[in-house]
């Protein structure tokens, strides 16, 4: 392990805000973005998983993120 444990995990609590900003945006949530993968952002995971036809099991994986990357903003 590199680092003192502190760096990365403020990296990781980044990466979870980014993925509360997209659960946000792709499904219309209003997740609290904190950081922190509560039930609410578990919850919004799973619906991500279900309208993208991958397996339902509340991990943000490398399908749910290419399934991420094909999404298209509309702009209004």
């Amino acid at each position: 392990m590199i680092g003192d444990g502190k760096t990365q995990y403020g990296d990781y609590r980044t990466q979870i805000k980014r993925l509360q900003r997209l659960l946000n945006w792709a499904l219309g949530e209003n997740l609290q973005i904190d950081g922190i993968i509560g039930r609410r952002t578990r919850e919004a995971v799973i619906a991500f998983e279900k309208q993208h036809h991958l397996i339902e099991d509340g991990l943000f994986g490398i399908k749910c993120l290419n399934a991420a990357r094909k999404m298209k903003k509309v702009r209004i």
